[in-house]
């Protein structure tokens, strides 16, 4: 949550975030509409998901091109992980939403930081001249 407080005030220091299980006032994040962002919950997140799920439409209705797809099974090998994040980046968005079946908000973490393929997503990213 203190990535998106920093880059609600400085919207220009970060050139891509991975949001994993993130919670906050979803009018202040309209800011982040530009932004390249790999958004990451569980659908049994009562505060993350139903925030993210906000924050995704308000960033659609301002024009911001958002990738989805089906939930996630945390469970899912390394094989299966970099398929979802290949098809989620081939999307083309800037901004990637994934939600992970079920799971609760501190279950998030565990897996989240373990797909190479949203890591590589991440330290691929580079700002524009």
């Amino acid at each position: 949550m203190a990535n998106i407080a920093i880059s609600d005030k400085h919207p220009d220091l970060f050139t891509a975030q991975f949001l994993v299980a993130c919670q906050w006032n979803t009018e202040e994040m309209k800011v982040l509409k530009d932004k390249k962002l790999w958004i990451l919950v569980s659908e049994g997140d009562d505060k993350a998901y139903p925030g993210m799920n906000t924050a995704t439409k308000n960033w659609a209705d301002l024009g911001t091109k958002i990738a989805t797809s089906p939930m996630w099974d945390s469970h899912s090998t390394p094989e299966q992980f970099d398929a979802l994040v290949k098809a989620t980046v081939d999307q083309k968005a800037p901004i990637n939403y994934t939600v992970f079946k079920d799971g609760n908000h501190m279950y998030t973490w565990f897996v989240a930081y373990n797909i190479e393929g949203i890591r590589d997503w991440l330290f691929s990213q580079t700002k524009e001249k």
